[in-house]
């Protein structure tokens, strides 16, 4: 059971407030999936139905904006086991594995601003059929098996494709090759590196905390503090566990473009 939560937000400016937002939710036990809209200054927050709408108040207000609930969607997803039958075909026939994935819902579908919103029951059931061909014992074996392991589920998901990938974005290795004299860092007495950064594609002071909390957020960074006017960004690190490639790229992650300050500010312009 789950329920869709749709709130009036304000006090957003920009796409940073939406991210800000999000942030926040996620860090709630029970979240699904959120949708936040700046510009309409309203959010739709899918969470189990065991969450309560004032957690999801309560973190928006953490992330420094109102919210006020409209409405709540309550929708019912029941998963029927995953059925599959064995059968035995001519002994010419190939080997065939048959799959049926079928979606009932059962409601009604409203629309918000444009968005269509579905309140009711879902039921979602797969079924399969195995066709072995007589005589193939070895085949037969396999699929016995599989049913006694009970991962004839596990085979629906990896025929289907319904598993999750994780792309992994390739890093900018281009500062590698940069001198010595190019880096304007410090190190401390205690081993600390501090280094400055410049800035790019921030609208408001939501932008610098935006970028601020995805600072924070890399291992072995113990200070970050941003100047939305001065396009700036001033980094305290442990040097062992972060490093220039990994500030910069924690900044383009949130969405901003970032490079070394130079000692020359008239460069950074």
């Amino acid at each position: 059971m789950s329920k869709k939560i749709h709130l009036k937000i304000s006090g957003m400016h920009c796409g940073s407030c939406e991210k800000i937002i999000d942030a926040e939710l996620i860090g709630v036990p029970g979240i699904i999936s959120s949708k936040i809209d700046a510009q309409a200054g309203a959010g739709v927050v899918e969470t189990e139905d065991s969450v309560a709408e004032s957690a999801v108040v309560a973190a928006i207000k953490v992330a420094g904006y109102d919210a006020e609930i409209e409405r709540v969607e309550k929708s019912e997803v029941v998963e029927a086991p995953v059925v599959f039958e064995k059968k035995i075909v001519d002994s010419q026939a190939p080997f065939k594995v048959k799959l049926e994935s079928t979606t009932v819902a059962d409601g009604k579908i409203s629309t918000n601003n444009g968005e269509p919103n579905f309140t009711g029951k879902i039921t979602q059931s797969k079924k399969g059929e195995f066709e072995i061909p007589q005589g193939r014992n070895d085949l037969e074996k396999i699929v016995q098996n599989l049913f006694d392991a009970s991962k004839v589920g596990q085979l629906f998901s990896m025929l289907t494709g319904e598993t999750n990938q994780i792309q992994s974005s390739p890093v900018d290795h281009s500062l590698h090759n940069m001198s010595a004299a190019t880096l304007i860092a410090s190190k401390s007495k205690n081993g600390d590196e501090s280094v400055n950064l410049s800035l790019g594609g921030m609208h408001c002071a939501s932008c610098a905390l935006l970028i601020e909390k995805s600072l924070k957020k890399v291992s072995g960074v113990k200070q970050a503090n941003v100047n939305y006017a001065a396009e700036k960004a001033r980094i305290i690190f442990d040097g062992n566990q972060a490093n220039l490639e990994n500030l910069i790229k924690a900044v383009k992650d949130a969405g901003y473009s970032a490079q070394l300050a130079s000692a020359d500010p008239e460069i950074d312009r």
